[in-house]
């Protein structure tokens, strides 16, 4: 339970920090408010997820409609924080599990609804992990000539994927070892398509702009939670 609450907490800061329009220290130090009448929010009013419901997704003071992905985000960030409960993380990837899915959840949700992925949310994450995580020496000056090289041939794809998705991605392969950053980045693919052949055959969707940072995450987490199988079914190679 105080994992779930922990990743609720979490989500309602972060939801707004990727909500703001660029990087804005002062949300570390003001108190929450709405952004249409200004007031400020009681402690009653923040509770994740109970005062949403109880508020029936509407400010108290000026009854303005508050954005449901703030709910989403609340609870699906609270289930992914739990998930660790079930499942064996590598130990040395906890802090990298925990940090990241607490960026992706709410980008995911930010893209879905406006196809975009905010540079100040990146450019924090990059900051986070400069911090947080080591910077394997020997391969850094490789992974970055071969970001290079796929900056130089991103036009030619660009109407396949945003830029937005491939600073993202950059930014994982920076993090992780390669092998792990190349399950993660194939299955994004294999779950976008089989997601994309639902939408489109099944639901009858044909919608031809599909968001990607939903299925990012949904592969990151599924690889993160599963790493220890799949090192044996790829027979040590991860």
């Amino acid at each position: 339970m105080l994992f779930f609450i922990s990743g609720t907490l979490i989500a309602s800061f972060m939801f707004v920090v990727s909500c703001s329009e660029k990087l804005n220290f002062r949300l570390l130090s003001r108190r929450s408010r709405c952004d249409h009448c200004l007031k400020s929010l009681s402690w009653l009013e923040l509770i994740p997820i109970i005062s949403f419901l109880a508020l029936r997704g509407k400010c108290r003071n000026c009854k303005t409609k508050i954005a449901s992905g703030c709910l989403f985000v609340e609870i699906i960030l609270g289930i992914s924080f739990t998930l660790p409960l079930f499942f064996t993380l590598e130990a040395e990837y906890y802090t990298h599990y925990f940090l990241i899915v607490s960026f992706l959840i709410p980008l995911s949700i930010i893209d879905y609804e406006q196809l975009i992925v905010p540079n100040h949310m990146l450019v924090l994450l990059s900051i986070c992990s400069v911090i947080l995580f080591p910077i394997y020496s020997s391969y850094f000056w490789l992974k970055l000539i071969i970001i290079f090289l796929i900056l130089k041939v991103y036009p030619y794809f660009s109407k396949f994927i945003g830029f937005g998705d491939v600073k993202l991605f950059m930014i994982l392969f920076l993090i992780f070892p390669a092998n792990i950053f190349l399950i993660i980045f194939l299955s994004t693919f294999i779950i976008g398509g089989l997601a994309a052949i639902i939408f489109e055959f099944i639901l009858k969707d044909k919608n031809t702009v599909y968001p990607l940072v939903p299925f990012i995450t949904t592969a990151f987490i599924i690889v993160m939670i599963n790493l220890k199988e799949l090192k044996i079914i790829f027979g040590g190679l991860l």
